[in-house]
């Protein structure tokens, strides 16, 4: 509790002696010493106690933010900083300042307790205060020792859209460096020097964040202490190379593998192939061969979803057979995606093979599979079938949602069937399915072209 009358009682004089006896005599003092541990900052409390008493006054405390971060950085022990941290604001009536708040983070972030400051922010147990770019800094700095990489990158991305300035971008970058040196420097005091397994480790953390320089400068960290690179310690940074749209420097790792004698691995090329333009991806299977990979299932729907995006049905056919030559058997992905490109064609007549044949290997089609055979058939006019398919996918558990009701909607509305495209909706809205802008858009289309002008005004004011 604040002791505001006794407060009062003390005029600018009062002021500089109670800062005196805090400042020079005691906080000074105890902010000077090398390190604090849990006893010493006990028996600090206990005196500040007892000062507080003597000349009746907590605003001394006001002016005495530097003492106070000092003393903070300076507690060794995580839990007597913070109970020295919440007997100052409960019992001291401290306001602290955003650095008080910092130092604190950082000595629990120091000390591996970042969870425990994440619960802390996300809670304001420590009550309001602004998180500064040392704020973010601390819990980037505590996420990279943790060896979360992703979720550091994230905290700079977030940081990012407070206006950030570039400076303080390096800064943050900085950081998660330092953070993951000292998560290896952490391993070697345990008397655990980092193996393979803990580089590959690190360096797949740095490369899903995006740090390749500080991956690559890493890798030579890693030969430097005798540990050859693989295939596994390249992969991460030709993934997030894909991933990001840039199939050309990962094919120059790949390259850079090759002339220093480290041989990719199935993933390596499946990754790049994935990524690969149609024209290239022939070739990267003939690569494989020649490297003594034989391709897998991954490599094969890699390959086929190339074609089928390019609308060479005939290759992905024919791959199809080289599949089955290979003894690789198709999966639901496989089935999937040829099920999905000829519904798309409107040829119907083979998705509906592809289905069947998903459906004789002992899987279930989801609600992406139904949805494109439903729009198949609705687009071919085949409106008997489209109706029927949705009570068998109502029957085997697959509900249908917004999606397939509007491939309905569309499908009668084309063939001028509106009290069927009407009957689709009410059924639509009874099932729970809310229609959308695109089923309202395609009613009043199909009734105003059927001269129901009236009735499209009408099934207008339904949009709202």
């Amino acid at each position: 509790m604040c002791h505001g009358a006794a407060s009062r009682r003390h005029s600018g004089g009062d002021r500089e002696l109670i800062l005196d006896i805090f400042g020079s005599d005691f906080l000074q003092r105890a902010s000077r010493r090398a390190k604090l541990d849990e006893e010493s900052v006990t028996e600090i409390c206990k005196c500040l106690e007892s000062r507080l008493i003597q000349v009746g006054s907590r605003a001394a405390f006001q002016g005495l933010h530097f003492a106070v971060c000092k003393i903070l950085q300076k507690t060794k022990d995580p839990d007597a900083a913070l109970a020295f941290f919440q007997w100052l604001t409960r019992e001291a009536c401290y306001n602290p300042n955003t650095v008080a708040y910092n130092c604190l983070l950082n000595t629990l972030v120091k000390a591996g307790r970042i969870y425990q400051v994440r619960e802390m922010l996300d809670r304001k147990t420590l009550g309001e205060f602004v998180h500064s770019e040392f704020t973010y800094g601390t819990l980037v700095h505590g996420h990279c020792l943790a060896g979360e990489f992703d979720e550091a990158k994230r905290l700079v991305e977030e940081f990012k859209d407070t206006g950030m300035s570039p400076g303080s971008l390096v800064v943050l970058h900085s950081l998660m460096l330092k953070g993951f040196s000292e998560a290896g420097l952490a391993m070697a005091k345990r008397g655990v020097a980092p193996n393979r397994v803990a580089y590959n480790a690190m360096a797949r953390g740095l490369s899903k964040a995006g740090l390749l320089d500080e991956a690559f400068d890493l890798m030579g960290v890693m030969e430097s202490a005798g540990f050859a690179l693989t295939a596994v310690t390249f992969n991460p940074v030709v993934e997030f190379l894909c991933k990001s749209g840039r199939p050309d420097e990962a094919c120059k790792v790949m390259e850079t593998m090759l002339l220093r004698n480290i041989e990719p691995n199935i993933l390596t090329l499946n990754l790049i192939l994935q990524a690969a333009r149609p024209e290239e991806a022939l070739g990267m299977t003939d690569v494989m061969v020649e490297m003594g990979f034989c391709p897998t299932i991954v490599t094969f729907n890699a390959l086929l979803e190339l074609f089928c995006n390019t609308d060479q049905m005939d290759s992905a056919t024919e791959l199809l057979e080289t599949m089955a030559r290979s003894k690789c058997k198709p999966n639901f992905v496989t089935y999937s995606i040829m099920v999905q490109k000829f519904a798309e064609m409107g040829r119907m007549v083979e998705a509906r093979a592809f289905l069947e044949q998903l459906v004789v290997c002992g899987y279930a089609p989801n609600l992406l599979v139904c949805n494109a055979y439903v729009a198949g058939l609705c687009k071919t006019g085949e409106m008997d079938l489209a109706s029927r398919f949705l009570t068998v996918m109502a029957e085997e558990g697959c509900r249908a949602n917004t999606a397939t009701y509007n491939s309905l909607v569309e499908g009668f509305c084309k063939l001028g069937r509106m009290d069927e495209a009407e009957r689709v909706l009410e059924e639509m809205i009874a099932e729970g399915s809310l229609p959308d802008s695109t089923t309202y858009n395609v009613l009043i289309q199909g009734l105003c072209s059927a001269g129901q002008i009236e009735h499209a005004f009408m099934a207008g004011g339904g949009i709202s």
